[in-house]
């Protein structure tokens, strides 16, 4: 069973300040997340699997999870290892789309 918005929010506000919630969220690499929200205007299209990025705005992207039937904004990313630094979400998305696409 998949997680739902607000468990997720609760998972990543327990971990916000160190080390953050260890997952593979996105692009396929492990990461420590930080910063979650609620997403509750954006209607999800049908069929949307958990983890699909839906959208980005200032410095976060908007995540979708429960089986794509609700979505977390992450506002904070750090990449799985040694020496990385907490950084805005967007730009992760930004180099990886820049790097692998």
């Amino acid at each position: 069973e998949e997680d739902d918005a607000r468990t997720v929010i609760r998972k990543i506000s327990s971990r916000d300040s160190n080390p953050g919630l260890l997952d593979s969220v996105l692009f396929g690499e492990r990461m420590y997340l930080y910063g979650a929200h609620i997403e509750n205007l954006i209607t999800i299209p049908p069929n949307t699997p958990s983890k699909q990025l839906l959208g980005q705005r200032d410095s976060a992207i908007l995540v979708s999870c429960n089986g794509g039937k609700e979505a977390v904004w992450i506002t904070h990313m750090k990449r799985a290892t040694n020496n990385s630094f907490k950084l805005p979400s967007r730009l992760f998305h930004c180099w990886f789309k820049c790097c692998f696409n």
